[in-house]
């Protein structure tokens, strides 16, 4: 039945269910009981600051130039926009679905792709969905790189403030089991913590919030691939990578 299903659903390119009773699966066995030990001391964030913000245009540009060949989620928005101006097959310009872009970044790792997944995160985004770092940090899969492009604001609904000022996503992510996590404040560090994020790719995930300017240069136009289309091409270009 789970066959049909998977194979109808890759046939007609639609959702497909099963519907199982209750019981069917296995519960785990009960953990050991929990002790009165000291927790471990938490991974210290690192922190590479500065004081110029920098574009999402600019660090898009730059992450694309460190990560090379990496096969490339990005989250709605103006950031698939910018991905999808690059037109090349190894990156997926989510559309439409806010939130979701670890998630899918994640399905690609556990696909066990050659070489790196990086994911381009919007403050916003990962807000709406941050429940995903949990399940991130549970599996902890080598080589998923994680950016959340900050820049306090909801750019291509017309610029709404988001509460990411409240928010420390570094510190989540190491508190829920990313093994490295940074912060970076400024122009002037941004290839450090490009490089900070490159030399953990084999033994992620890791996450890097960058802070991004709220200037906004003129948005690039929507992707001309349909969506479809664009799932279609980048997953026959994991089967042959």
């Amino acid at each position: 039945m789970a066959s049909r299903a998977y194979g109808a659903a890759g046939e007609r390119r639609l959702p497909a269910a099963i519907v199982v009773p209750r019981g069917l699966f296995l519960k785990p066995p009960p953990g050991p009981k929990p002790t009165t030990a000291a927790a471990p001391a938490p991974t210290p964030v690192r922190v590479f600051a500065g004081s110029m913000l920098p574009t999402r245009p600019d660090v898009m540009r730059r992450i694309l130039d460190r990560f090379g060949e990496a096969a490339v989620v990005s989250t709605t928005g103006y950031a698939s926009r910018e991905l999808a101006s690059y037109d090349s097959v190894r990156h997926f310009p989510m559309q439409g679905s806010m939130g979701f872009a670890l998630g899918i970044g994640l399905g690609l790792t556990r696909a066990a792709p050659k070489g790196p997944v990086v994911v381009i995160d919007g403050d916003g985004a990962l807000i709406m969905r941050l429940g995903s770092l949990a399940t991130a940090g549970h599996l902890s899969p080598a080589g998923l790189v994680h950016f959340v492009l900050d820049n306090g604001a909801y750019s291509s609904t017309g610029g709404q403030a988001t509460v990411s000022p409240n928010v420390d996503f570094a510190a989540i992510a190491l508190a829920c089991g990313y093994p490295r996590a940074a912060s970076c404040r400024g122009e002037e560090s941004l290839d450090q913590a490009l490089e900070f994020a490159h030399a953990a790719d084999s033994t992620g995930p890791v996450l890097v919030r960058i802070m991004i300017s709220l200037e906004e240069p003129e948005p690039r136009e929507r992707p001309a691939v349909a969506p479809p289309d664009i799932a279609l091409r980048f997953r026959d270009a994991q089967k042959r990578a």
